[in-house]
């Protein structure tokens, strides 16, 4: 068998589609085979491939074994002299594979290639060419050199700046979303080095590829679409960590002498500070927001009571002062810890969000005055007023805090080109994510064939957003081309050859998106998790309280008293969904519960009915089902 193209997946259910998709037509006349390893996807990969891809040899892990190890895995069933090891977020050109065979076959002495990678937005990535990370190279990319001095040998060799992107070039390092290897030379130096568990397996590699005697080369004359650039990994705390563990793995196996102690100092010393940088904009752009809210709060309280007082008492000085502030703290941490738990600090709220925020923290407000003794209440009447302050503070406060980070939603304008029934379903799924859109133009690809040059004329004179291709009866050449010449601010999205989703990336500094008709599950949703939690330990005091007369109903009351401690520590929740249900819905792990989410008897597991209700609980849940549930089941909370 002349190719093996390995590709490890995780959760990149439509990606992988179109991946599967172009890598069929690219291995049209290659003795080939196509074998995916998938890491525990929760999101129906698994299905997918079964049903529209039966060819494709699919080996299947219950657990993230990382990409190195699932690659090797994946290695082992590979019968091609030349192995590709594929990222799932790639679109593959026709003519691709068969370049770069005939590369391989002509040139005896490379041991691997790759190609040039553009994104979602036809720009092309950096990483389709990079050099070997000696401590200037590392250091100059870690203090952005590279970016100052982008066609710099010198400042930028991590990426290989001085050469050129359209002509083949020998390069040091390849990239791990593309890496066309023979099999002989894998044989030969080891395949990927499975201490690293995310970052640097590609450079090492590469590394144990040259050192063999073997040449690497970029091949400028074939492409993909790579739609998650590198750039997208490196927001978050844990990134950099793996990144310095993935560093000092390398620096050990490859580095020596006395200036080894030096680069691992000021390796540690530069992943630490950009770490903690990265860190703390991401925890200052949610604290900022809250100590803002929560000054706003205490003002306007304050403000409101002295309107109050003279409106109504006519005095400024009716309230104690001490008594107020009790008061007034007390209050804004209820409408605060709403905020929190509804979601409003986490991206931009709908207003039926903001509603439901202000309405919930006033509730509890009122709980909390009823609570206080008569000599520290201040007055019904300044809550009333608060709340309708809150409201509409929040209101006016989230849109200009929106319209100023240009995060509020925009009109996209676009182009549709495809079948007839490809633009409906197109829309179909614009509509039912909630895009605001407009069409500036619907064309049959026939037409398209047909402008030539005109179409590019079309393209600068409307400047459309994006451009949305019905995948499955176009010609993918024509598409990549199309990708790879269009101005920098125009996206190409995909409709995927099933017709269920559509996909694409705005650039290499984002991850890839999709519009598709799966159900938004509030189960999945960060905020009622968080919710979720707040009930289970709210419950669980509950039942504490009354523990003499909620204990004598119960059968096991050791594995009652067992399942309040397991939900209290967060092992378990008091309402689940079985484990069944959430692999058949593609939804992620839940706590196990102590509870089905059923709102009759537990032991109903076959009721015809059964199925919708847990579905209807995934898609619209409240914490107050959850209260409804165990309720009814009171006498049933000693379950295993």
């Amino acid at each position: 068998m002349k190719l093996s193209v390995i590709i490890v997946s995780y959760n990149v259910r439509y990606f992988l589609e179109e991946a599967l998709a172009s890598l069929e037509r690219a291995t049209v006349g290659i003795e080939s085979e196509i074998l995916v390893v998938d890491n525990a996807s929760a999101d129906d990969s698994v299905g997918m491939i079964k049903e529209q891809f039966p060819k494709v040899k699919l080996i299947e892990f219950h657990e993230n074994l990382g990409f190195g190890k699932a690659n090797n895995l994946g290695l082992k069933f590979a019968k091609g002299g030349y192995i590709l090891f594929l990222n799932p977020d790639t679109i593959v050109s026709p003519d691709c594979l068969k370049v770069c065979i005939q590369f391989m076959d002509q040139n005896l002495e490379y041991g691997a290639c790759g190609v040039k990678m553009i994104d979602g937005s036809g720009q092309i990535l950096p990483e389709s060419k990079r050099g070997f990370p000696t401590p200037w190279v590392s250091l100059s990319k870690m203090l952005g050199l590279h970016q100052i001095f982008p066609k710099s040998s010198f400042f930028n060799g991590y990426y290989m700046g001085h050469l050129s992107y359209d002509s083949k070039q020998d390069i040091e390092v390849l990239s791990g979303a593309f890496f066309f290897v023979r099999k002989s030379v894998l044989e030969l130096t080891g395949a990927f080095d499975e201490q690293y568990f995310m970052y640097g397996e590609d450079i090492d590699l590469s590394t144990k590829i040259r050192r063999a005697g073997n040449k690497i080369a970029y091949i400028a004359d074939t492409q993909i679409v790579h739609y998650k650039g590198e750039s997208t990994k490196k927001s978050s705390l844990s990134y950099y960590k793996s990144f310095y563990e993935a560093m000092l793995i390398f620096t050990k196996n490859y580095f020596s002498g006395p200036g080894k102690s030096w680069f691992l100092f000021l390796l540690k010393i530069g992943i630490v500070i950009k770490g903690l940088v990265s860190w703390l904009k991401e925890i200052l752009s949610i604290w900022i927001l809250f100590l803002l809210d929560a000054a706003a709060l205490l003002t306007g309280i304050f403000v409101i009571k002295k309107f109050w007082s003279n409106y109504y008492f006519h005095t400024e000085f009716y309230f104690e002062r001490n008594s107020f502030w009790i008061n007034a703290v007390l209050f804004s941490g209820a409408w605060l810890m709403s905020f929190f738990f509804n979601g409003l600090y986490e991206r931009k709220p709908a207003r039926h969000q903001i509603l439901m925020s202000a309405i919930t923290g006033f509730i509890f407000n009122l709980m909390i005055y009823a609570l206080l003794p008569e000599s520290v209440r201040s007055s019904r009447m300044i809550l009333l007023l608060s709340f309708i302050y809150i409201l509409i503070y929040l209101l006016i406060s989230r849109s200009l805090i929106y319209f100023k980070s240009g995060s509020r939603k925009k009109t996209i304008e676009l182009f549709l080109v495809g079948s007839e029934e490809e633009c409906t379903v197109a829309e179909d799924l614009l509509r039912f994510t909630n895009t605001n859109y407009r069409i500036l133009r619907k064309f049959s690809p026939e037409s398209i064939l047909q402008m030539s040059t005109g179409w590019k004329t079309i393209i600068k004179l409307l400047k459309p957003d994006q451009i949305i291709i019905g995948s499955a009866n176009q010609n993918l050449d024509w598409i990549m081309q199309m990708v790879s010449s269009l101005p920098e601010k125009i996206e190409i999205r995909l409709l995927t050859t099933s017709k269920n989703a559509i996909i694409g990336s705005s650039s290499k500094n984002t991850p890839g998106e999709l519009h598709s008709m799966d159900l938004r599950y509030h189960i999945e949703q960060t905020s009622y998790r968080r919710q979720k939690r707040v009930f289970d330990i709210l419950f669980s005091v509950w039942l504490i309280f009354f523990f003499l007369v909620i204990v004598f109903f119960q059968k096991d009351k050791p594995q009652f008293i067992k399942n309040l401690f397991s939900v209290i520590a967060g092992m378990k929740s008091w309402v689940g969904l079985p484990t069944t249900f959430l692999q058949n819905y593609s939804m992620p792990k839940l706590k196990k519960g102590v509870l089905t989410a059923l709102p009759f008897d537990q032991n109903l597991k076959d009721h015809v009915f059964a199925e919708q209700y847990l579905i209807h609980y995934a898609i619209y849940y409240s914490v107050w089902m959850d209260l409804d549930i165990c309720l009814r089941n009171i006498q049933s909370l000693d379950k295993n």
